[in-house]
């Protein structure tokens, strides 16, 4: 067995040998074969066998030039322009013409025109010239300077009549300037001299294409790729071609071989969006449109289609953002002019879309669509006969259109003639009676008229008409729900659920029913029905994430808005109701993560900047709200609402000039504001401009004299004029009105202000004795400072103590309370100290605190470790430095204390504790 075995292996072995014997593995051999299979047109093999021997020699010029050429042919272009240039490093006198001609046509098909156009012609013999001289007319045809194109192409052909290049250059430059009749001349004899030049037939095939004569496009389009079949610009050329003629399966033939080759290219992937969204597969068209975003520039068709797929999908905000991106580009485009008018009504923006609709009407006086926008339009300004008169000039056009008797039906009943309304809309049931949709719109009319009778009798015909119909069971329990009758309603919608189980609007529907029953599981369970069914559906998650807020389940609500983000990642909707769920529960630091990463248009879009504003501005980071609002309050048609938070803004940062300006602009939108004069009379009070605040005041007066924040800023000018007794009077009115915490505070502060400290005691003790919740436990944190300042240490004790089982989280009350007990109990004083250390992470006063808290434990070290810090951040803090010492003199490091005192007892340094530091200063001398 063994020696079989080796009888084996040696026949192997011979038969190796024997092969390769048979295949010589020097240069030269290489290179003869090299020409073989380029003589033969077998590039792939030359490419090989080119590489064997430039492996073994590579200082063969000559290989070098010819692998730079197999390149060239077989269209990759990067590769030949790398192995040419290297060729030129190298070539001979003989090969310099074919390398320098074969180099400028590959920097043509690569977009270098810059390095085309350097290129000299010195040694370049006459045809090489030619082709060289052709590529720098084809370098400025790029440009669009055709007269110094021709100025080359005519010096290439002088040099060169026949050559096959110059030709095709020559066709370029007449089909670039329009001549596309002398183009095809020209190419018809270029392919009858030269039948095997592809870029000719290929060249003809655009033109054809061009010209709308698609089947001549796709016949010369497939010549120049039997001529050149691994050319993916001809096959990519010719699925254009094919996409155009509605020949999508060979157009799909086509666009496979691409993807193959090329699966991430950008152009390939704009043709296979074009071909799914022709063939209304919306995601597998989003999805490829989206790789071929990053070409939007050189192709802006791309968001045209990303905004039509957009809108099928329903992603209306992303669409807008696509639609209005393409818009910016191309401007004269009536489908993109089109389709902004109907997102725009779609999304609510109204004057814009009237715009956009008008100007395609006036180039297109019966574009429909347009038509239907700006009737839209005009409903919801409430100019109802304009928008009759348009939706009837829609059906004039389209009289056997169901949509558009529907639109008019209803533009009718918005009107208030009902008559005419239902006549309209029942012709729309009698033209379709199995639609439904008139029905819908039938019965919303009789219940938007006020009569429940009607549509109670058309939804039980509809349903008698369509008895399997989930649409018309739905209808009926809303004619029920409406009328009054809840137990009929449900059984309809539970009709509608059992006939389509997880029906979206049947379960939402007994969802509400359930509500107001206050059976919250109930919903809850008609919400996971339809989710069981259609999964992650937008509309029911944020629906079910609604319900846990409004049962104050705002872990489960916030678990139900992620998870809407998650699913539909490229919808505004469920990441703004996060963002608004974040500051609404005072967790602005995480709007930011929500509204990361969103694509530019969606980032620009105003209820994004708002958002993002809104958390600045609760953040206290006003320059980072400011620029997300001075693109809000750019426009030419800001709203209020922005307008007055840019102004806060501009207030926090001290600007009150500035914030007087948004204001003005605000109250021109809205003169009755009374929150707007308000805010202009408060600026115009801080700056004493009186003329100005005077004229807010008559505005005030005018508009609600007695709002309680008027009768305060009247108190205010009251006080500064010296009339404290009217001040007292006004502030007494507003507590009269609202009585509050935050009244009393005013008062305590007017009767201080007035020397009646006794006054203001027993406002404050009547007031703690008299209010509930938070009035309560806001009074009893008011008595406990009052009883701090006045030096009432231990009831100051008791009420923070009596504060804190209400609010145990509260800074101020845990870091006054240290600081009360910090020598008498200084063991609980600390507890309340890092307490409140925690609840800042690190606040410097609160920090303070806690230094001497520990100081008075004993905890020297760490308490002279943290003011080491607060001294070296606020080395002027007299208060800090003076701790400091304070600290020093209990650790012993006496000269160290009294260093610091006499630096700021000799200092003008202002703080509260100066007389302690001299009194330590002077025990500390007199202890030397």
């Amino acid at each position: 067995m063994q020696n079989t075995r080796m009888k084996f292996c040696a026949i192997v072995t011979a038969c190796l040998l024997l092969t390769g014997c048979g295949q010589e593995k020097t240069p030269q051999a290489y290179m003869e074969r090299a020409e073989s299979a380029l003589a033969q047109g077998d590039n792939a093999t030359a490419i090989i066998e080119l590489k064997n021997a430039l492996k073994l020699d590579r200082g063969n010029s000559h290989g070098r030039l010819l692998l730079g050429l197999a390149y060239f042919d077989i269209g990759d272009m990067p590769s030949a322009e790398k192995e040419l240039l290297e060729a030129g490093e190298l070539a001979s006198e003989s090969e310099h013409s074919r390398q320098q001609e074969a180099l400028a046509r590959a920097w043509i098909d690569l977009g270098k025109f810059e390095d085309v156009l350097t290129m000299g012609l010195v040694r370049l013999d006459k045809a090489a010239s030619a082709n060289v001289l052709s590529a720098k007319a084809q370098a400025y045809m790029a440009r669009s300077d055709f007269a110094s194109a021709r100025q080359r192409l005519e010096r290439a052909l002088d040099a060169d009549s026949g050559s096959v290049y110059a030709r095709y250059t020559q066709a370029s430059l007449f089909a670039a300037e329009g001549d596309r009749d002398q183009a095809l001349e020209v190419l018809a004899q270029l392919v009858a001299d030269a039948p095997d030049y592809a870029r000719a037939w290929a060249l003809r095939g655009a033109l054809q294409w061009q010209r709308g004569n698609l089947e001549a496009a796709d016949e010369y389009y497939s010549e120049a790729l039997s001529l050149s079949p691994n050319s993916l610009l001809f096959r990519l050329n010719r699925a254009f071609a094919r996409l155009q003629a509605n020949n999508f399966d060979a157009a799909k033939q086509d666009l496979d071989i691409l993807q193959k080759a090329v699966p991430q290219s950008t152009r390939v992937n704009y043709a296979l969006g074009v071909l799914y969204f022709q063939q209304g597969n919306y995601r597998d068209a989003n999805s490829a449109l989206i790789i071929a975003e990053p070409d939007k520039f050189d192709i802006p068709e791309i968001l045209l289609y990303l905004g039509m797929t957009n809108m099928q999908l329903g992603e209306l905000d992303r669409a807008l953002g696509y639609v209005r991106e393409y818009h910016a580009l191309n401007d004269s485009n009536i489908v993109a002019s089109r389709l902004l008018a109907t997102l725009l009504v779609s999304t609510g923006d109204f004057m814009e879309a009237e715009q956009h609709a008008r100007d395609v009407l006036e180039q297109f006086p019966n574009d429909s669509a347009a038509l239907n926008a700006l009737a839209s339009v005009l409903i919801s300004q409430g100019r109802t006969e304009e928008a009759i008169a348009t939706l009837s000039h829609v059906v004039e056009l389209n009289p056997d259109s169901l949509e558009a008797q529907l639109r008019l039906g209803a533009s009718y009943a918005i009107a208030g003639r009902s008559e005419e309304a239902v006549d309209l809309i029942q012709s729309a049931v009698a033209l379709d009676p199995e639609s439904g949709k008139p029905d819908a719109v039938l019965i919303f009319t009789h219940l938007r008229n006020g009569d429940n009778g009607a549509a109670l009798e058309a939804a039980q015909d509809f349903v008698e008409r369509q008895p399997d119909s989930p649409t018309a069971h739905v209808m009926e329990g809303i004619v029920r729900k409406q009328i009054g009758e809840p137990e009929l309603a449900a059984e309809a919608f539970t009709r509608a659920s059992e006939l389509e189980p997880g029906h979206p609007g049947a379960n939402h529907q007994l969802a509400s029913l359930a509500i107001a029953r206050d059976e919250l599981d109930r919903a809850r369970d008609h919400y996971q029905t339809v989710l069981g069914v259609h999964e992650n559906l937008l509309p029911t998650l944020l629906a079910a994430a609604a319900l846990e807020g409004y049962a104050r389940e705002f872990d489960a609500m916030e678990g139900l808005l992620q998870r809407a983000v998650e699913a539909h990642p490229g919808s505004l909707k469920p990441r703004l109701s996060l963002a608004q769920y974040y500051l609404s529960t005072g967790q602005p630091e995480k709007v930011a993560v929500v509204l990361a990463d969103l694509p530019p248009e969606q980032a620009a879009e105003p209820p994004v900047l708002r958002a993002r504003a809104m958390s600045r501005v609760a953040l206290e980071e006003y320059a980072d709200a400011e620029a997300a609002l001075a693109q809000l309050t750019a426009s030419a048609a800001p709203s209020v609402q922005d307008l007055q938070l840019s102004a806060y803004v501009k207030e926090r940062q001290g600007q009150l000039d500035k914030a007087a300006k948004h204001l003005e602009r605000a109250a021109e939108l809205e003169p009755g504001n009374v929150a707007i004069q308000l805010a202009l009379g408060r600026i115009a009070f801080t700056e004493g401009d009186e003329a100005a605040l005077a004229g807010y005041m008559s505005n005030l007066d005018r508009l609600s004299p007695d709002d309680p924040m008027v009768l305060q800023l009247k108190a205010a000018i009251a006080r500064k004029e010296g009339d404290q007794a009217r001040a007292l009077a006004l502030l007494q009115r507003v507590q009269e009105q609202q009585p509050s915490t935050v009244g009393v505070a005013n008062l305590v502060r007017q009767y201080d202000l007035m020397g009646d400290r006794e006054a203001s005691r027993e406002l404050l003790e009547a007031w703690a004795a008299s209010a509930t919740g938070e009035d309560n436990a806001g009074a009893i944190g008011m008595l406990a400072m009052r009883f701090q300042e006045e030096g009432d240490y231990q009831a100051a004790v008791d009420k923070y103590e009596q504060y804190l089982q209400r609010d145990p989280d509260n800074i101020v009350a845990n870091n006054n309370l240290a600081w009360l007990l910090k020598d008498s109990e200084p063991a609980r004083a600390l507890q309340y100290a890092r307490r409140a250390s925690e609840l800042t992470n690190g606040q410097p006063q609160v920090e303070d605190t806690l230094a001497m808290v520990l100081a008075a434990a004993g905890e020297y070290t760490e308490a002279a470790e943290i003011l080491r810090e607060l001294v070296a951040a606020q080395p002027e803090n007299g208060t800090f430095r003076y701790h400091q010492a304070v600290v020093f003199s209990k650790q012993g490091q006496t000269e160290k204390a009294r260093r610091i005192l006499q630096e700021l007892t000799r200092s003008d340094s202002d703080f509260s504790e100066r007389k302690e530091a001299v009194d330590l200063l002077a025990s500390l001398q007199g202890g030397q």
